[in-house]
């Protein structure tokens, strides 16, 4: 993560990449089976019927009232 300090030093089109560095080293962490098979499950299911998909924001609708 970068620090405060060298935050302060970057130019202005600097903090945007810098939002980006923590999750570089991210790319080599495995992702379990049961994860893919479920994004694949869902995936399927949502190519199947589309319109059945709601959006987040009538997601969270239904959830908070």
């Amino acid at each position: 993560m970068i620090s405060v300090a060298k935050s302060k030093t970057l130019p202005v089109n600097g903090p945007p990449q810098s939002v980006e560095e923590p999750w570089d080293d991210q790319a080599d962490i495995p992702i379990p089976q049961w994860q893919i098979d479920e994004v694949r499950r869902r995936l399927a299911e949502y190519e199947k019927n589309p319109v059945g998909a709601v959006t987040w924001e009538e997601l969270e609708k239904e959830i908070l009232g």
